[in-house]
């Protein structure tokens, strides 16, 4: 099956996950540095801890180990929307003081 990982076409075995996916093209996902952030999150499902687009959604690393990655997908790691979305929701994380889901 083939999926485009960052602008790259990757062939990947049927029955991976959108996470395998990533690995399996030797990407990474990223992960914000975030400052005295860090010490208000305590949910290991924070959607701050790395996240990726599919498509035009953004995923929380929990949901992308989850879902299956499907013959055709746009999974972006690295582009400067991905960076963007995570410096919108570290700073909704600092605006609240703790770690909680953020609405898409």
């Amino acid at each position: 099956m083939l999926v485009n990982i960052n602008q790259r076409q990757v062939d990947i075995p049927d029955g991976k996950s959108i996470y395998e996916a990533i690995e399996i093209a030797g990407e990474n996902i990223l992960k914000p540095e975030l400052g005295q952030e860090k010490d208000w999150i305590k949910n290991p499902y924070c959607p701050l801890m790395g996240l990726a687009a599919v498509g035009d959604q953004f995923v929380p690393l929990p949901l992308l180990k989850a879902r299956p990655a499907k013959n055709g997908a746009s999974i972006d790691t690295s582009s400067p929307r991905v960076k963007e979305e995570h410096n919108r929701r570290a700073m909704m994380l600092a605006e609240h003081h703790e770690c909680c889901f953020v609405l898409q």
